[in-house]
C-alpha cells in the first residue's frame, strides 16, 4: 500500500538521495575544519550554524511556494540549490576562506535542502489511511538515515582512495626530485674536482724559481 503510489515512491527515494548528500557533506565538512583549517570541535559545530538557519528559512518559503508551485516544482527547485552547493563545496582548498569560499555555498545547500524536506513529507504522507501516516512518515526518517549511511560510506571510500592515490604521487615525485638533486650534486661536485689538477699545476710553476 505504502509503495503503490508512484509520487509516494519516488519521495521515499529522493529521501534516500538527501540524506546521503546531507550526511556525507556534513562529515567531510567537519573533516575540512578540524583537520585542515585547525578549528576545535567546538568552533566547527558553530561554523555549522547557519546551514541550519538556511534549513529553517526555506522550510518556511516552501510551506508557502507548496500551494502555488506543487510539490514537484519545489522540489525540484530544491535539489538543484542543493546541487550547486554541493557543487561549489568541492572547489574549497587548503587556503580558502570560510567566510567567502564555504559560507556561501553552505546557505545555498540548505536553502535547497529545505524545500526539499517540506514536499517530500507531504507527498509520503499524502493519501495514506490516518492508521498508516505514522508508517509512512517514518519511512521518509528511515530512507535519509539509510542514505546517510550509504552517502557516507561511498564518499568515504572515494576520498580515502583518492588520499591513498595522491600520497603514492607525491612519493614517487619526492622520490623522483631526490634522485635528480643527487645527480645534479655529483655533476656539479665532478665539475669542480676537474679543474684542481690544473691549478695546482700553474700555482707550482708561478712559485718555481726561473732558471738561469
Amino acid at each position: 500500500m505504502l509503495f503503490r503510489s508512484r509520487n509516494r515512491a519516488g519521495a521515499y527515494a529522493a529521501s534516500l538521495l538527501s540524506g546521503a548528500s546531507l550526511f556525507a557533506t556534513f562529515l567531510f565538512i567537519s573533516y575540512y575544519l578540524q583537520a585542515v583549517k585547525g578549528f576545535d570541535p567546538l568552533e566547527a559545530g558553530l561554523l555549522g550554524l547557519p546551514f541550519s538557519v538556511g534549513v529553517v528559512v526555506s522550510t518556511w518559503i516552501a510551506q508557502r511556494a507548496l500551494p502555488r508551485l506543487g510539490p514537484r516544482t519545489v522540489t525540484t527547485i530544491g535539489f538543484a540549490l542543493a546541487a550547486i552547493g554541493t557543487g561549489g563545496l568541492t572547489r574549497i582548498a587548503v587556503s580558502s576562506v570560510y567566510l567567502t569560499d564555504l559560507l556561501p555555498w553552505l546557505l545555498v545547500m540548505s536553502l535547497g535542502m529545505g524545500l526539499v524536506f517540506v514536499p517530500l513529507t507531504i507527498v509520503a504522507v499524502d493519501g495514506l489511511h490516518p492508521g498508516d501516516l505514522g508508517v509512512g512518515s517514518a519511512l521518509v526518517n528511515m530512507c535519509q538515515q539509510i542514505g546517510g549511511s550509504l552517502g557516507v560510506a561511498l564518499l568515504n571510500t572515494v576520498a580515502t582512495a583518492a588520499t591513498a592515490a595522491s600520497r603514492r604521487a607525491t612519493s614517487i615525485n619526492s622520490a623522483a626530485c631526490s634522485r635528480v638533486i643527487r645527480r645534479e650534486c655529483r655533476v656539479r661536485a665532478q665539475a669542480m674536482r676537474k679543474p684542481a689538477p690544473v691549478a695546482i699545476s700553474r700555482a707550482t710553476k708561478i712559485v718555481e724559481p726561473p732558471v738561469g
